[in-house]
């Protein structure tokens, strides 16, 4: 039962070959003095090797995909002592079934199976969709409103932008999209929208989902407020391709002199704890040395707890503090960002409050089924120790996301609000209507087409030849 671990997607230079082993008994006969061996199929362990020479356990390797994950859930889980031994993977229906009967749902919220896995991992890895790159957001229930639209996309080709209103949905209305978790191909494997642009005009948009390499540097500028350089950053994703993006934009920064950053989050669910360390040295080069994240694992896994540091930049910049714009989509390893580095510079956070991932995982790939199953197998802290944000962060200044303007805009009201503390030196008052207008907000949810993107990542490689 092979599978792949992550690392082998997202570094060429590493091939990483995992498998699944069950630990063996090995009695003596006291009487002839040989050895039987015999295999205990409830006890599990997972072992990794480095290199390009696959090692088989054939019986392991033919395993069912719920053996799979029940395997993963012995050994590597976090909470790996809190599942329960009776669970027989073959009784139950689905890998699913055996996760949700073996899953520590008190504490666990972020374990996850993803049954296309080749695909996540591909997505993960250069950014690959299949999909519109398009997702959408209720103003309120009677206005729809194109959210964010992917550079390179079948909704870019189409001309739609943030702030579109949606009026028709393939010629029915815009309660299509209510109550669904993510559209895209299975759903509609076509889509037309009749949208509104800002001069009132109305258009009609035909679409069909193609595949495409996502981007995840969708807008950035300089700008002088109060006599400083801003610089403004969108930033949608951790992928591991995002690092090439993320160091030509900072060069730019650099060579403009940026000394305040308003860096947008808002719909950034994770992605690379390594694209996050990149992005965290070029945001405070200065802390050169000082730990971002210190993965604390359980079990027989406590030998893999580790650090990471930020590490020295030629075109980092140096902040004393940063603006981070965010919202419930905000999750995994840009909450890391926010944790890692509020312990040495001003963080100030703006939005709605984050989803709250505090966890990592290796996500693993079992290939005769093309799952990739990934537990929760360590905590996410900072230099303090602290992990403390289960439940999401709460914004320093509370706002809505607004999509009737587009990102970065001195009308939109996260930036806006982030412009306005830089000119000041605090936020403007905000009087009692205005905090139930945000309050109202924060009840409507980002609408992805790309499902991948609505798991909350924060994925590391296991250490090169580890095995005990």
């Amino acid at each position: 039962m092979r599978f792949s671990q992550i690392a082998s997607r997202l570094s060429l230079s590493l091939v990483a070959l995992v498998f699944v082993a069950c630990n063996q008994n090995t009695p003596t006969n006291t009487t002839t003095g040989t050895t039987t061996t015999t295999t205990q199929q409830t006890d599990f362990r997972v072992f990794v090797e480095q290199g390009n020479q696959l090692v088989r356990n054939q019986p392991v390797f033919d395993r069912d995909i719920r053996d799979f994950t029940y395997a993963c859930l012995r050994d590597m889980y976090y909470w790996g002592d809190k599942v329960p031994t009776t669970i027989v993977p073959s009784s139950l229906a689905s890998p699913e079934a055996v996760l949700s009967a073996g899953q520590f749902k008190s504490e666990d919220k972020t374990s996850y199976l993803v049954k296309d896995g080749s695909a996540f991992l591909r997505s993960l890895s250069s950014g690959e969709s299949t999909s519109y790159g398009l997702s959408v957001k209720f103003v309120t229930p009677d206005d729809l409103r194109v959210a964010i639209v992917e550079t390179g996309s079948p909704a870019a080709a189409a001309g739609l932008r943030r702030g579109m209103k949606i009026l028709k949905v393939n010629n029915g209305t815009i309660r299509a999209f209510e109550g669904v978790a993510a559209f895209g191909a299975a759903n509609f494997p076509s889509l037309t929208l009749e949208v509104q642009d800002s001069s009132g005009a109305i258009l009609t948009k035909n679409m069909a989902p193609a595949t495409f390499n996502r981007q995840t540097v969708l807008k950035n500028f300089v700008t002088t407020v109060a006599g400083k350089k801003v610089g403004y950053l969108l930033f949608t994703s951790f992928t591991a391709s995002a690092v090439g993006e993320l160091e030509e934009v900072f060069t730019k920064f650099k060579a403009e002199n940026v000394t305040e950053l308003v860096l947008d989050l808002r719909y950034n669910g994770g992605g690379s704890v390594a694209t996050c360390q990149r992005l965290a040295s070029l945001l405070a080069t200065q802390l050169s040395g000082t730990v971002l994240l210190r993965q604390a694992h359980g079990g027989r896994y406590t030998v893999l707890n580790s650090e990471l540091a930020i590490e020295s930049k030629p075109n980092g910049l140096e902040l004393k503090r940063l603006f981070v714009i965010m919202t419930g989509s905000t999750a995994s390893a840009s909450e890391v960002i926010i944790n890692g580095l509020k312990p040495h510079i001003d963080v100030i956070t703006i939005g709605s409050r984050s989803f709250g991932k505090n966890t990592g995982s290796y996500a693993l790939q079992h290939e005769k089924s093309d799952y990739v199953v990934a537990l929760v197998n360590f905590l996410s802290q900072n230099s303090l120790g602290d992990a403390n944000y289960s439940s999401g962060f709460v914004p320093t200044r509370s706002e809505e996301d607004d999509v009737t303007q587009d990102f970065g805009s001195p009308r939109e009201k996260c930036y806006a609000a982030a412009i306005a503390y830089i000119t000041r030196g605090s936020f403007p008052t905000l009087t009692a209507k205005r905090r139930a207008e945000i309050t109202a907000s924060e009840s409507n949810r980002l609408i992805r087409d790309d499902r991948f993107l609505d798991m909350p990542l924060l994925i590391t490689t296991l250490p090169k030849n580890f095995r005990q």
